[in-house]
């Protein structure tokens, strides 16, 4: 059974101890941490604990345009406020 519906089934008791008659009522309270308790899960489902391992490989042919030392530019363009705004973009080797 999972979280959800053990937390669903927990409700559900609780409310017919407590006199509640239908068991498709979800109060406030228990619909909110419901939905905490997605969100807690969903967020942590998505995280990886390990980075994957990655094989840097060097170029076979390297490519003209880069060479060590020298920085590449090239154009560009990104949104402000709604129009276009052409950028030079420089990228200085390391």
């Amino acid at each position: 059974m999972t979280f959800v519906a053990q937390t669903l089934s927990v409700h559900h008791q609780q409310d017919h101890v407590n006199g509640k008659s239908s068991a498709n009522d979800l109060s406030r309270r228990g619909f909110l941490q419901l939905v905490a308790a997605s969100i807690a899960f969903a967020g942590l489902s998505g995280c990886q604990i390990r980075q994957p391992v990655e094989k840097i490989i060097p170029y076979v042919r390297q490519p003209e345009e880069i060479v060590p030392g020298k920085p590449l530019f090239y154009a560009t363009a990104m949104s402000l406020g709604g129009y276009a705004l052409g950028l030079h973009v420089r990228i200085s080797p390391r």
